[in-house]
């Protein structure tokens, strides 16, 4: 395979100690000598794997605002110029959306029959971010539907907007294949982030 590369996978793993887990397809370029060329391309043989401890994030309900620090230390999707990779922020959005879930439904809540599919992602890019910017992501409800809702994010480091997202999120319930109304409790949940 070559670039470029479509895949990535960050996931969190719970426990007393709360860490990150990224993976990525390599795609440094490596020169006739075994050196790595920055900027090239190449062909996608390697893993890249970066455990980071969950020590930065910081998750503050009632502000309705995830610190997503800790990721400062696992990006692998750079440019050439040091900038954040465009669909890096819509990690961060996803960030923002799993925690608030967790945090506003339990861990009990029946996803199966319960659930969200994401139908729209917007983002609109203001200011890039470099490697050691440490982004604040505000989350809120935009709107609340019948079987859908809207949600939107600021991507803040130290008090400059450097992005802001929309996603729209449809209710539905995996078992049968459909969507759904969004469920009562979901709803007076998202509620708490207008």
């Amino acid at each position: 395979l070559w670039e470029p590369v479509c895949m990535a996978s960050l996931t969190t793993l719970a426990g007393p100690s709360p860490a990150l887990l990224f993976s990525a397809p390599r795609r440094v370029a490596v020169d006739k000598a075994g050196q790595e060329v920055p900027g090239g391309r190449g062909k996608r043989e390697n893993l890249t794997v970066m455990l980071s401890a969950d020590e930065h994030a910081e998750f503050a309900l009632d502000h309705a605002i995830v610190l997503v620090g800790v990721v400062h230390d696992l990006f692998a999707d750079l440019d050439v110029l040091g900038h954040v990779n465009n669909n890096i922020y819509l990690s961060y959005f996803e960030m923002a959306r799993v925690h608030y879930f967790k945090e506003l439904l339990g861990t009990d809540w029946d996803w199966a029959t319960h659930g969200v599919v994401l139908a729209k992602n917007e983002v609109e890019y203001i200011k890039p971010v470099l490697l050691h910017m440490v982004p604040e992501i505000t989350m809120k409800t935009e709107h609340i539907g019948t079987k859908s809702f809207t949600l939107s994010y600021e991507l803040v480091v130290n008090g400059t907007v450097f992005a802001r997202g929309r996603s729209v999120m449809v209710s539905y319930n995996g078992k049968t294949q459909q969507s759904i109304e969004v469920p009562e409790q979901m709803k007076l949940s998202l509620e708490k982030l207008k």
